[in-house]
C-alpha cells in the first residue's frame, strides 16, 4: 500500500490479510481508516498523503498496515475500474478537455 493512492476496501483486506475478504463486507463492520460503513467490496479508500499506518476493523479484529510515502497520486487497478464503472474518470477527462 502507498499514500497518496485509491484503493478499493477489498484489495485493502487482502493486504491486510484477511482470508476470504470478499465474504466480510455486509456480514461484518468494516472500517477502513476511521471510515465507517463500508458494505461494498468496491468502495473506493483514498489514502491520504503523509499516512504511515493505515487500521482496518473487520468486526472485532483489527489489524494495522505501514503505508509508502509516495508523492505521485496514483490509481490502484481495481479502484481505476470502479471509478471507470461509475463514469468518475470519463468525467474529469471530459472537464480537463473542455478547459
Amino acid at each position: 500500500m502507498k499514500a497518496n493512492t485509491k484503493y478499493t476496501a477489498l484489495e485493502i483486506l487482502k493486504e491486510a490479510g484477511y482470508k476470504n475478504a470478499e465474504d466480510k463486507f455486509g456480514k461484518f463492520r468494516v472500517v477502513i481508516g476511521g471510515i465507517m460503513g463500508i458494505v461494498k467490496p468496491d468502495h473506493v479508500v483514498g489514502i491520504s498523503e503523509g499516512t504511515k499506518n493505515l487500521e482496518i476493523t473487520v468486526g472485532i479484529e483489527t489489524k494495522i498496515i505501514k503505508v509508502l510515502s509516495s508523492k505521485n497520486a496514483e490509481v490502484s487497478d481495481g479502484a481505476r475500474e470502479t471509478l471507470d464503472n461509475d463514469g468518475r474518470i470519463e468525467l474529469k477527462r471530459q472537464e480537463k478537455i473542455k478547459k
